[in-house]
């Protein structure tokens, strides 16, 4: 039986999606080409195409499955059992573990990601907003002040992507995720 016309359509994007991707990460995004893309995936240069105007459209497209997965990581840690604070840590270190096992092994990393920032910036603020006021909104549900909530999640958002700038294995970024967000949770403080 043969898959449905908008199914095989949506196999044929992942599959390209995907290949980009690892063509992306083995040769970072200057050196990958649209030819490339297309023989990675198994397509017609034609047909990739069809799906995607550019190399920055299907980096894009690279980029928003991978934030979509980061959202998905965080909000299981959202949803899970524990206090506000230990969720939020446990949300704050899914989100940049998973943008990590992406890139660890990448000798491109940091050209993909001076790219992404360029190319959906827009998106990737959206993003750390929406993380952002979910985190407030766990600290109001823990009977924080809308506005002492708003300001500690403004500052722990801060402090935590200002981390990715000091190199750190992985234990060591969970502790230091675990530390930040203790101590500006402190409602004592």
């Amino acid at each position: 039986m043969t898959q449905p016309p908008m199914r095989k359509k949506q196999d044929r994007a992942q599959r390209i999606t995907a290949a980009a991707k690892t063509q992306f990460l083995e040769f970072g995004l200057r050196s990958t080409t649209m030819e490339a893309i297309a023989r990675r995936a198994g397509v017609a240069k034609a047909t990739l195409y069809t799906y995607f105007p550019d190399k920055d459209a299907v980096f894009r497209a690279v980029l928003m499955s991978v934030a979509s997965r980061l959202k998905i990581a965080a909000e299981t840690a959202f949803t899970a059992n524990g206090s506000a604070s230990d969720r939020i840590a446990a949300a704050l270190s899914a989100k940049y573990f998973e943008l990590d096992a992406v890139l660890e092994a990448s000798p491109h990393r940091a050209e993909l990601t001076h790219q992404a920032v360029i190319l959906t910036g827009s998106e990737i603020t959206l993003l750390s907003n929406e993380l952002q006021e979910r985190a407030t909104a766990l600290l109001i549900e823990e009977g924080w002040s809308r506005a002492k909530a708003s300001e500690r999640t403004a500052l722990l958002f801060a402090c935590i992507g200002g981390l990715y700038k000091i190199p750190a294995g992985r234990e060591r970024r969970e502790e230091q995720i675990t530390f930040l967000t203790e101590r500006l949770l402190d409602e004592s403080c």
